[in-house]
């Protein structure tokens, strides 16, 4: 027969074993990434500060889940600003603490962007806080993100930043449309 610290012992195993597999399972979410797998044609446009005149670009990109369904990878090729452009990004969701994160790295920065936010079903967007390193000064800027899913063949990317305490202001939209 156990005796009751084993029982608590054992007790306590299960429960770390339950968490784990709430944790490392994917779940809706996961699901509604992986919706996303395949080819899509990239617009891009982006305003260099507040008032500035919008310049244009096109990519292509290429979404696939990874490690077993559990975290999505984009990855973007075109060009910006008459420059091979290539980007990375990683998306997860965290089935514990409910928000997506997403990890943004391209040729243009050596820096990332990171960001975490919730998914809103009243408007069908995921809306992430972050903040960067400012290229021109070294400064913390921060940037918020909505992502939105549009349609069945469209996203739309849109990116405010706030730069030196001045009001936030739409830095970039990205539109991806599935080939």
């Amino acid at each position: 027969m156990a005796t009751a610290t084993e029982t608590q012992t054992g007790q306590q195993t299960q429960a770390i074993q339950e968490a784990w597999a709430a944790y490392s399972t994917p779940g809706e979410m996961h699901k509604m990434l992986a919706g996303e797998s395949g080819a899509w044609d990239v617009s891009i446009t982006f305003w260099q500060h507040a008032g500035a005149e919008p310049q244009t670009d096109a990519a292509t990109a290429e979404i696939n889940m990874i490690f077993g369904g559990r975290h999505q990878e984009v990855y973007y090729r075109g060009t910006m600003m008459g420059q091979l452009w290539e980007g990375k990004n990683t998306v997860a969701f965290n089935n514990t603490s409910k928000e997506f994160t997403s990890f943004f790295i391209d040729n243009s920065a050596t820096g990332a962007m990171v960001a975490t936010g919730p998914y809103d079903e009243a408007t069908k967007s995921i809306n992430m806080k972050g903040e960067a390193i400012d290229a021109m000064n070294g400064s913390v800027t921060k940037f918020r993100e909505v992502y939105t899913f549009v349609d069945s063949t469209t996203r739309r990317l849109e990116i405010f930043d706030e730069r030196n305490g001045q009001p936030e202001y739409k830095s970039m939209e990205i539109v991806m449309k599935r080939r």
